[in-house]
C-alpha cells in the first residue's frame, strides 16, 4: 500500500472542486479478464457508475446505454461523448492500469491515441494510466505476438 489510489482520488476532487475540471478516478483492477468485447461495455457502465458518485450533476457523462457499439472504438466515443457534454476539460485517472494487459490494453491504449490525436475533436484533456508499472513494459508482453499499438 503506498497511497496512490488515496492521492489520485484527492486530486480528483480538489480539481473538480476547483472549477477548471471535471475529474474522475477510477480503477481498472476489476477487468483483468474477458476480451475487449466484454470489458469495453463494463469500463462505461463504472464510469458512469463512478461518476454519479463523484461528479456534480452537470458533469455526468452520456447515457451508456447509446454506446452499445464496436467495442474496439466506443471508449473513445464515450469519453468523446461526455468531453463535448460538459463545460470544462474532463481529466481522467485510471488507477491499476497495470492490471489490464493483452488485447483489452492494446484496444484502450489505441482508443485513447485515437481520440488524442483527433483533437481538437473533443476528448479529455488528460488521461493518466497510474499503475505500480511501466505501460511501457506491458507493450513488451504483446509485441512477440506481432501485434503492436498502430
Amino acid at each position: 500500500q503506498v497511497g496512490k489510489t488515496t492521492l489520485m482520488r484527492n486530486l480528483s476532487r480538489t480539481l473538480t472542486a476547483e472549477g477548471k475540471y471535471a475529474a474522475l478516478t477510477t480503477s481498472l483492477e476489476s477487468f483483468m479478464e474477458g476480451g475487449p468485447e466484454t470489458v469495453m461495455p463494463q469500463l462505461l457502465r463504472k464510469l458512469s457508475w463512478e461518476s454519479e458518485y463523484f461528479l456534480p450533476a452537470e458533469l455526468q457523462p452520456p447515457a451508456v446505454e447509446k454506446f452499445t457499439g464496436d467495442p474496439l472504438v466506443v471508449f473513445q466515443g464515450y469519453l468523446s461523448a461526455w468531453s463535448a457534454a460538459i463545460d470544462r476539460p474532463l481529466v481522467l485517472f485510471l488507477d491499476e492500469a497495470d492490471s489490464v494487459t493483452g488485447p483489452v490494453l492494446l484496444s484502450l491504449l489505441r482508443q485513447l491515441r485515437d481520440g488524442y490525436t483527433a483533437r481538437p475533436r473533443p476528448f479529455p484533456q488528460s488521461v493518466a494510466l497510474i499503475g505500480l508499472e511501466d505501460v511501457r513494459d506491458y507493450k513488451i508482453q504483446v509485441r512477440p505476438d506481432r501485434e503492436t499499438l498502430g
